[in-house]
Order: structure tokens, then C-alpha cells, then sequence
């Protein structure tokens, strides 16, 4: 014989209505206005400038494609305002009080106010894609395909932002400090890693700055960066008309994936907090270490990068320059560790606490300052073998003739032999080598080179062999004819420009006549490496003696006479020795081209001042 009572079925996972009514009473208006932003960013706006003709997003899957960017970061501030709301009680006593009174589970009060959450946004979305498919389709602006991604993307950013707003939410006690831990987690890895290579580049020489390794960590610079627009091109690789593709779709897909895990992280993590901890910095005690050591590194990364550049950005290098940023960052790691203490001890009175940790950081801070500038791990002596290279980059140039990586790995190696003469020069300007090899990885480094008065007129000093190398033959060959293809276009045109000691000078060119003055003359030249040479960095000799005061433009148009979108265009600035241009010049033209210093000469402020002297 049984006496159990039969009770009713658990309902400690079940989601709340009451919940859900209350807070779409109070909360109403921060979905209506979120609505609104995402009608404004997609119908409304692509529908208006789908109106100008003047404009790229005349195209309209261009237009939809291209709000997806700006309505993923719509959705992720507006998913931690609604997290904020909705989560609101939790920081402050009255309001936890209140909430652990109610006869709810952890999981159902959870469960309830995030799913609430999650479907009044998805469903924001969803409107705003319909209403765009029930204009644009039936009308025939555009295929229903383009807005369904941009639905797609745009439900992926919510899903995963909200899941990243709600976990730091359980972080926290503080609902003032949930913004920033938020802003500050989302772009920590992007930020650090930035500004660590911005602080070595002082004192760990060819430390390249601009290269970041960690950007699909910090998904809100990702998605400032990322999620862009292209265009889609046939087999012949010409571009196929209002076709484009959306770049990082299937990363947003793993954002909301972990959007998700984040969100089961955070119901985790409530159903252990604590209810006393509202008002808190930091709501787990088991976190508050990691708080700690998070804000000293980071102020021992940061400021010492934003106090130096600041003040010694020009100034400062080497030996020099690593002493003192590894003083500053163990101030920096100070004000961090102990401006941490006071935020979750709320006192200033925490000076002698944990002071034996914040030692032991210091001492790691310090050695891994002397450890890059000693080149312990052989970051600055690394150079490529060049049966290695498949190619090389210099800024905007890439060669992949063998002669010429040699040449440039070369000149690496000489450049780091002659490491202490650049760090020490008062002048200096920065070029970047990057090597493409053939394993599929690349070898970025940045060189700050010096730039005096001998640079400038030794032949064989670093910085004259990098000029040039913008102008061996393989680097005027791409820079001129690598987008002027002559055998498959039409010269339509051209014109002569000048420079006098009177003023500026034109002369148009017809059709005849620029493809003359090309064919006969400007090609030979190019082909001998006579023109085509171009200065871009500083004054060397040759901008003042080898470069004349005349310009070549060539103009040319397709073969297809209805391709009318494109043109090509070649400028050229012909050189003393330039013997076929010149000739020809003179011949048919009566210019004679003279060297750019006799009518420019350096003036009194140049490095080459009364260095550079005409019979």
C-alpha cells in the first residue's frame, strides 16, 4: 500500500508570461525605437537611394547588402540597452529583493526575461525584411534573395550580441559599469594587441603595427571592419552588373553559435550569483583576481602606448626608449591593480594589499622588456631565405622577379646591421616589407630608416637602395602598363603638361597623336627603363636632376565601345634620359624638357640645399 500523493508536474524551467507582459509594458517604446532604426536603415534608406542616379546604390542589392553593417551594430546596442531593462533589478538590493521573493526559479525568471528579449528583436527583424519584400519584389527593384541575407545576418547579429550583453551582464554588479565591461571585452583582444605592437614598435625594431592577428576575437571591431560588399565577377574576370556578395556571413554564423553558448554560459552563472551582490564591481569572488590582473595589464599596455606617443612619438628609440616605457608601464600596472582594488573594495584604503602579487607582475613586466630588447626570440634578426618568397610587397608595390627579392632581402639584412645608426637618427621615415611565402604565410616588418643629409647623397645608403627599388624595371613595368593594357584598348587621347618658369602648361593630344607619341616613343622608353620612374619618399638627387618638368597623360578606352564605365589612364614623367620621349617632344612639339631642379631647386630648408648644382 502506497501513500504518495501524486503533486503536480515541475515547472522550474517553464518560461513566465507575467514576466513577458510586464516587461513588454514597460519596455515598449526600446523595441518600437529599434524597429524604427532598422526601417530607417533598410527600406527607407535604400528605397531613397535607389532614386539618385549619381549614386553607387542605385544598384539595389548593392543598397540592401550594404545597410547589413550598420544594422548588426544597430542591433548590438540596442540588444545591451534591452539586456540593461530587462536585468535592470539585479543591481540594486531593493530590486533583487523583490525578485527573490517571487515564487520563480532562477532558470524561469532567466529564461523568461532573455527569451523575451531575443524574440521582440528577432521579430523587429523579421517585420522590416517583410515590408521590404512587400515593396521591393512585386515592384521589381530587386530579388528577394538580398534581403532575405540581410535578415539572416542581421537575426545572427542579434542572437550573438545578445548572448554577449547578457553574459557580461552576470559579471557585474554595477549596472553603470555593464557598458563599459561590455565595450571593453567586445574590443579587448583588437585594442591590446594594437597597442602592445604600437608600444614594441619604439623599441623592438621592424615591429610592424598595423597587422593584427586577433580581430575575430573582438567581434564589435570585426563587424566595424568586417561585413563589406563586393562585387562578383565572371570567368573572364570582368564584374557581372548589380551582382554582390557579402563578405563574413558565415563568421556571423559562428558568432551567434557562440552568441548562444554565451547565453547558457550566463544562465549558469545566475543560477549561482549571489542576490548581495548588487552594487558590486565584480559579482564572483572567484573573478575578482582576473579583474585585477586584466586592468593592470591593460593600463601597463595602454597608457604607456598613449602617454608615449603623446609626448615622445619622434623623439624616443631602441635602448632609450625601452627603459622608459618599462618604467612607465609599471606605473601604469599600478594605477590598474590598485584602481581595481578600490572599485570592488570601494575604499581607497588598499594600498597594502596584494602588494607582493602586483610585485611579482612588475618583475614579468620588466622582463619582458629587456627580453624583446635584447631579441630574444629573434623577431628583429629574422630574415626570409628567398627560394622561401614566393613574393614581396612594398607598400603598394609587389615584386616576384628572383633578382629583386634577393635584392630585398638583401638590403633587410643591411638595414638590421645598421640598426643603432637609424633608432639614433633625429629624422626618419618608415617603410614596410611584406613577404608573401610560398607556405601561404606572410613576414610583415616596418622599418623606420634614417633620413640625413648623407642618406640623401650616398648612393648605397639604405635609404637610397629602398627608393630604389620603387623604380627597378620589374616596379615601373607594373606601376605603368600592370592597369594600362595598350593591347587591348584604344588610346583616346592625351595631353603634355609642363612646368615654366612662367606657370603651368597644356597641351591636349589627339587620338593620332597620343598613339603615336605612346607607340613610337613612350613604350620604347618604358621598355628600356628610360621612364616611368616616380619619388615618392622625401628628396633624393635624382627628383631635382634626372626628373624633367614634363608630363606625359595617356588616355585609353575599351574595345568594346558599349563598355563606357571604364578608363584607362597612364601618367608619366619624362626623364633627362629619356632619349626617345624627348626627341620626340622636341621633333613634333618644340618642348624641351629640362631637369625639375632648374626651375624647383631644394630650397633653404631642404636636406639637399646647395647640394644639387646646374651647369
Amino acid at each position: 500500500m502506497s501513500w504518495e500523493v501524486p503533486g503536480m508536474r515541475s515547472r522550474t524551467w517553464s518560461f513566465n508570461r507575467g514576466i513577458a507582459r510586464d516587461l513588454l509594458r514597460r519596455y515598449w517604446l526600446l523595441w518600437a525605437v529599434y524597429f524604427l532604426g532598422l526601417m530607417l536603415l533598410l527600406p527607407v534608406s535604400v528605397m531613397s537611394s535607389s532614386r539618385n542616379p549619381y549614386s553607387p546604390d542605385r544598384f539595389f542589392n548593392y543598397a540592401v547588402l550594404s545597410a547589413v553593417r550598420p544594422c548588426v551594430l544597430l542591433s548590438a546596442v540596442f540588444t545591451l540597452l534591452c539586456v540593461m531593462a530587462a536585468f535592470a533589478w539585479m543591481y540594486s538590493m531593493r530590486g533583487s529583493a523583490a525578485m527573490g521573493s517571487l515564487p520563480l526559479s532562477r532558470p524561469s525568471l532567466f529564461l523568461s526575461s532573455y527569451l523575451t528579449v531575443l524574440g521582440m528583436c528577432l521579430a523587429a527583424v523579421a517585420v522590416t525584411a517583410l515590408l521590404t519584400l512587400a515593396v521591393a519584389v512585386p515592384s521589381g527593384m530587386a530579388e528577394a534573395g538580398p534581403i532575405l541575407i540581410w535578415a539572416a545576418v542581421t537575426a545572427f547579429g542579434v542572437i550573438a550580441f545578445l548572448g554577449f550583453a547578457v553574459f557580461c551582464a552576470m559579471l557585474t554588479g554595477n549596472l553603470l559599469l555593464l557598458p563599459l565591461a561590455w565595450l571593453l571585452i567586445g574590443c579587448a583582444a583588437v585594442a591590446a594587441e594594437y597597442c602592445l605592437r604600437h608600444l614594441m614598435a619604439y623599441f623592438v625594431y621592424g615591429m610592424a603595427v598595423r597587422r593584427e592577428s586577433l580581430g575575430v576575437l573582438s567581434p564589435l571591431c570585426r563587424v566595424v571592419e568586417g561585413l563589406s560588399v563586393s562585387s562578383v565577377f565572371d570567368e573572364a574576370g570582368l564584374a557581372i552588373p548589380d551582382a554582390y556578395r557579402l563578405n563574413d556571413v558565415g563568421l556571423m554564423a559562428i558568432y551567434a553559435g557562440c552568441g548562444l553558448v554565451l547565453a547558457m554560459l550566463a544562465l549558469l552563472l545566475f543560477r549561482r550569483r549571489a542576490l548581495e551582490r548588487a552594487g558590486d564591481a565584480v559579482a564572483f569572488d572567484t573573478l575578482k583576481p582576473l579583474f585585477r590582473f586584466c586592468m593592470a595589464v591593460g593600463c601597463a599596455i595602454v597608457l604607456p602606448a598613449a602617454v608615449f606617443d603623446w609626448r615622445f612619438n619622434r623623439s624616443l628609440f631602441g635602448p632609450g626608449a625601452a627603459v622608459f616605457l618599462a618604467v612607465l608601464a609599471c606605473i601604469s600596472a599600478f594605477i590598474g591593480w590598485y584602481g581595481a582594488e578600490m572599485l570592488m573594495c570601494k575604499t581607497t584604503r588598499v594600498f597594502f594589499r596584494s602588494w607582493k602579487k602586483l610585485a611579482v607582475l612588475c618583475a614579468a613586466i620588466l622582463l619582458f622588456f629587456v627580453a624583446w630588447e635584447n631579441d630574444f626570440f629573434g623577431y628583429e634578426r629574422r630574415v626570409p631565405d628567398p627560394a622561401e618568397v614566393e613574393s614581396v610587397s612594398l607598400r603598394f608595390l609587389t615584386l616576384d622577379e628572383p633578382e629583386n627579392i634577393e635584392a630585398v632581402c638583401e638590403l633587410q639584412r643591411d638595414i638590421i646591421t645598421h640598426k643603432a645608426a637609424h633608432e639614433s637618427a633625429g629624422e626618419g621615415q618608415y617603410y614596410e616589407i611584406t613577404y608573401h611565402l610560398r607556405d601561404g604565410s606572410t613576414l610583415l616588418r616596418n622599418y623606420r630608416l634614417a633620413v640625413t643629409r648623407d642618406a640623401m647623397l650616398d648612393p648605397d645608403s639604405d635609404f637610397r637602395r629602398m627608393s630604389a627599388l620603387f623604380n627597378c624595371r620589374e616596379a615601373i613595368l607594373e606601376r605603368t602598363l600592370g592597369d594600362f593594357p595598350y593591347e587591348d584598348m584604344l588610346i583616346a587621347g592625351g595631353a603634355i603638361n609642363w612646368q615654366t618658369e612662367a606657370g603651368y602648361q597644356h597641351l591636349p593630344l589627339s587620338s593620332d597623336e597620343a598613339q603615336k607619341l605612346f607607340f613610337d616613343a613612350l613604350l620604347p622608353d618604358l621598355e628600356a627603363e628610360r621612364i616611368g620612374q616616380q619619388y615618392f619618399f622625401y628628396e633624393t638627387p635624382e627628383q631635382y636632376t634626372d626628373a624633367t618638368n614634363v608630363t606625359i597623360e595617356i588616355i585609353g578606352m575599351p574595345l568594346d565601345r558599349n563598355d563606357t564605365d571604364r578608363q584607362y589612364y597612364l601618367s608619366l614623367t619624362v626623364q633627362t634620359y629619356s632619349e626617345k620621349t624627348v626627341a620626340a617632344l622636341r621633333e613634333d612639339y618644340a618642348i624641351d624638357p629640362v631637369p625639375y631642379g632648374t626651375i624647383y631647386p631644394p630650397d633653404e630648408y631642404s636636406l639637399l640645399a646647395d647640394a644639387i648644382v646646374f651647369d
